[in-house]
């Protein structure tokens, strides 16, 4: 093998290497805006469903203050 060719397969193999170095960073970086998104919007849809579907916050305060309508009757019950 001539020397003009091995030195053009040592530089094709540095810029190679590189290449794949930065596909590798940038796969990171890709993979944890991934993460932060999916975490920004599990928030967001948990404060949209707050919004969204008054029915079921209608729900829960009936539950909560049926809750302390019965520890209250049982306090006074207890007396």
């Amino acid at each position: 093998m001539n020397k003009e060719v091995e030195t053009i397969l040592i530089e094709c193999h540095i810029l190679t290497s590189k290449a794949l170095k930065g596909y590798e960073d940038r796969t990171y970086i890709s993979n944890k805006v991934y993460e932060t998104r999916q975490y920004r919007n599990k928030f967001h849809l948990g404060f949209q469903q707050f919004i969204n579907y008054p029915i079921i916050n209608l729900i829960w305060v009936i539950l909560a203050v049926g809750v302390v309508l019965m520890v209250t009757a049982e306090k006074n019950i207890a007396r």
